[in-house]
């Protein structure tokens, strides 16, 4: 019955060795299960037989060695009586170098050579034997080596209860999971858990210590050692072993071998974002030799091989591991490893691996901080390149919106799910603005997931959370497990502080995902690159504001900035009133209205920095007139400075505040609908929101009622013309670009606020000036901005406004003869 069970097995392994090299290549760990399990059935009567041959043959082995101890004391009493005959010294009569004691232990390490006949068969030969390899008796052997010639790869099978024990001891730290499971082991080639360890290997097999059964594994191991370097069926393995040495003496690697010095759990460092240094650790390989990609070849372009690491990143409810897949562009011969694009750690020297690793650990720090803020705290200071993903407020064609009741796993299968168009990414340099820094609302806004797999990206590389963690309690039970970190997964950074190690930090990404308020972009931020904001005098804020009134426009400045400090507060449902309706009237809404350039947007910005708020600025064009589009995107934006507790403000808000039952030429269908979504949304949008427009005449009748405060804006008085004229000539003369400012400012008292020019002709008109003098440089290299300069381009816009004049006034007059009404 045993013999039957045998020839089973046999057969059972035959063939699976078929089979083997068409299967999907995996991880090498999640290769195993199956070949480790299938013959436990059957392990106690093999166990048995193989127990007590393994002591037959080592009690075989201690007589055959006490024998030949014998024979060569006798020969050495024989040499020593020739010794003291002849001469001292003499080597003529020395003898020579016995052979090798032909009772020694015979290697039990099969090697078994398939290959496929002229018709295709498959044909299996004893390496050692011409003849075709008869079924085999396990324990007549304590491994077998395969050697499949037709598909250049092997496979190692080890059976021997103490060879087996041996390698789980030795490869017990090996990550993720742990290999050697049930009473049988099976590797293929190139039998990476051996080659990432083979030096402790070797060293094993070299030591004279343990129990008779440890002592024969030992040099079971030695001699599978020597079978494999002999030829391990690999044919690039193979090269390895005979370029190994040298490359290891010159501290350099091959391409084909660029895997062999990234065992799972070593610390890589390289340049993925920005230039910014960032570590990595590796994963279980999904690849090893580089494939033989015939497109590559035929093209003319170079190979790629791709290694799997993982980094720390935030998802938005959490901190995880996420894959990353480091590419190696294809080179000739060998490279110094320090010169690869990402290398181990270990490759630094002590003294700039320190500095690195403190380097990062405090950029990890800021990271974990930056992530987990406050949702009214998230507005920071920027200065530096920036990578922008997506240009506008919202994507278009949205299929999945995040929030924050979501689960990670929630949003990564629906992630998973979509796919679409995208922007083409660029890098921004900045020189200093605010941007916001929001995980969950980049996901839920901004730009689309590149491919199905990714969730986020990493400057131009793809981010995926197909991090590999097997749940059965093999895998989690493995002692290697905890080298891949996986107890990072799931952390708060807010409750868990205090659980946070060094390395967690380091492995954290050198970006942050986020909104940039200015360009009206979501982008990626180096976090080396922010800054916490300045804390600015709210009063000194203020007064760069010019306002008409008596007082300078402080009580209107007052009443804004208290309003707007004050709203949303925590204690704020004290004192607010609730409507009949539920949520309806929570909102803070002031309109500014006047002519232009009169300083309605500037007071919203100045009142957003005096409040450290963050401003949220749009337009038309970011919502678009459709209806539909229309409520979906103002939606969103209200939603957004909502949970941001920023400012709302839309600039020329005329199309939505018109009339509906009025206009220039009568209502219009898709105007009234715009309107009646604005008001709709507007009515329960429970944030802040200023409205700015040039006039109010055909303003629709439900405004009015949806308006907090407003303020009327009239032209600039002379106060105000000077001022700000004044404010704006400063910043030059501050850096020495003014000729004789004291003269300029008694021509602005005298003659230029005369001219009625708003803040942003004023604004336009020094910075051309300003560029009329540079223009003059080149004759005279001290030309600094002088009236003159300011009086030549105050001419030509002059004269522009009074043709700008003339002709809209024939205009309207035209049309009055006509009969058609001009607005007014």
């Amino acid at each position: 019955m045993a013999g039957d069970d045998e020839k089973k097995l046999e057969d059972d392994r035959r063939s699976d060795g078929e089979g083997r090299g068409d299967r999907d290549r995996k991880p090498n760990g999640e290769r195993k299960h199956e070949s480790a399990k299938k013959v436990d059935g059957l392990v106690t009567l093999e166990q048995k037989i193989a127990q007590f041959e393994n002591k037959i043959a080592m009690l075989e082995s201690r007589l055959s060695a006490q024998e030949s101890n014998g024979k060569r004391a006798e020969s050495k009493s024989a040499r020593d009586r020739n010794t003291k005959a002849d001469e001292p010294g003499s080597r003529a009569n020395s003898p020579a170098p016995s052979s090798p004691d032909a009772s020694a232990p015979k290697p039990r390490i099969r090697v078994v050579v398939s290959k496929q006949d002229i018709d295709g068969e498959r044909v299996d030969t004893d390496e050692n034997s011409s003849s075709e390899a008869p079924p085999m008796k396990e324990h007549d052997n304590v491994a077998t080596l395969w050697k499949y010639v037709w598909r250049s790869s092997g496979t190692l099978e080890v059976f021997d209860l103490n060879l087996c024990a041996l390698l789980k001891k030795l490869l017990a730290h090996y990550p993720p999971f742990n290999h050697f499971l049930g009473n049988r082991v099976e590797i293929d080639s190139p039998y990476e858990p051996l080659i990432f360890n083979w030096d402790a290997i070797v060293a094993e097999s070299e030591l004279q210590t343990g129990d008779d059964g440890v002592l024969r594994a030992r040099l079971d191991l030695r001699d599978l050692i020597v079978a494999i370097r002999k030829g391990s069926g690999d044919p690039k393995l193979d090269e390895f072993f005979r370029s190994r040495d040298d490359l290891r003496r010159e501290n350099a690697i091959s391409f084909d071998t660029l895997w062999t010095i990234f065992p799972p759990g070593t610390l890589v460092f390289g340049q993925v974002f920005l230039d910014e240094p960032q570590l990595f650790m590796v994963e279980d390989q999904y690849e090893t030799w580089p494939r033989d990609n015939e497109f590559s070849r035929r093209s003319g372009t170079p190979t790629i091989w791709e290694l799997d690491c993982f980094m720390y990143d935030y998802t938005g409810n959490s901190f995880q591991r996420q894959s990353v897949k480091l590419p190696f562009r294809e080179f000739t011969g060998a490279t110094p490893i320090l010169q690869l694009p990402y290398r181990p750690i270990e490759a630094l020297g002590d003294k700039e691996r320190e500095e690195l690793m403190a380097k990062l650990l405090k950029r990890g720090r800021g990271f974990r901080d930056f992530c987990v803020a406050r949702n009214d705290t998230r507005m920071y200071n920027y200065a530096g390149k920036a990578m922008i993903d997506h240009r506008g407020y919202r994507r278009q064609a949205a299929s999945y919106d995040a929030d924050d009741s979501d689960s990670d796993d929630d949003r990564r299968r629906r992630r998973r799910g979509r796919a679409s168009v995208v922007q083409r990414q660029e890098t921004l340099s900045i020189s200093s603005t605010n941007v916001m820094v929001d995980y969950l609302s980049y996901f839920q806004h901004g730009p689309n997931v590149r491919q199905r797999w990714s969730v986020s990206k990493l400057g131009e590389t793809s981010v995926s959370d197909d991090v590999w963690n097997c749940m059965c309690t093999d895998c989690q039970d493995n002692e290697g497990r905890n080298r891949l970190k996986p107890q990072y997964d799931g952390m708060n950074g807010v409750d868990d502080r205090d659980l946070w190690e060094d390395l967690q930090f380091q492995l954290c990404a050198p970006r942050v995902l986020g909104y940039i308020l200015k360009d009206k972009a979501w982008a990626q931020f180096a976090v080396s690159k922010l800054a916490y904001m300045s804390q600015e005098d709210e009063r000194t804020v203020m007064s760069k504001l010019v306002l008409d009134g008596d007082d300078g426009g402080q009580s209107q400045k007052d009443l804004l900035l208290n309003l707007v400090k004050h709203h949303g507060m925590k204690d704020s449902s004290k004192y607010s009133l609730e409507d009949i309706v539920v949520d309806k009237g929570k909102g803070l809404v002031f309109l500014l209205y006047g002519a232009p350039g009169v300083g309605k947007t500037s007071t919203a910005q100045m009142v957003a920095r005096a409040a450290r708020k963050p401003l949220l600025s749009i337009s038309v064009a970011d919502v678009g007139v459709d209806a539909a589009a229309v409520e979906r995107n103002l939606q969103a934006l209200f939603d957004l400075a909502t949970s941001w507790s920023a400012i709302l403000l839309i600039d020329e808000a005329d199309v939505f505040l018109q009339s509906r039952s009025k206009g220039q030429y009568g209502p219009s269908a898709e105007g009234s609908a715009l309107v009646s979504v604005f008001l709709r949304v507007l009515e329960y949008y429970r944030g802040i929101l200023f409205l700015t427009t040039n006039q109010i005449a055909q303003f629709d009748v439900a405004v009015q009622s949806r308006v907090h405060i407003a303020f009327k804006y009239n032209g600039l008085n002379k106060r105000q013309t000077v001022k700000i004229f004044m404010d704006f000539l400063e910043q030059l003369d501050d850096r020495g670009l003014v000729s004789d400012p004291d003269d300029i400012a008694d021509w602005v008292k005298e003659d230029f606020y005369k001219l009625k020019f708003d803040g942003r002709q004023i604004r336009n008109i020094i910075s051309s000036a300003m560029g009329f003098a540079r223009g003059q440089q080149h004759t005279k290299p001290t030309t600094k901005l002088t009236k003159k300069h300011l009086k030549a381009i105050v001419e030509n816009v002059q004269e522009f406004h009074d043709d700008l004049a003339g002709q809209m006034q024939r205009w309207q007059d035209a049309q009055a003869m006509a009969g058609i009404g001009v607005m007014k």
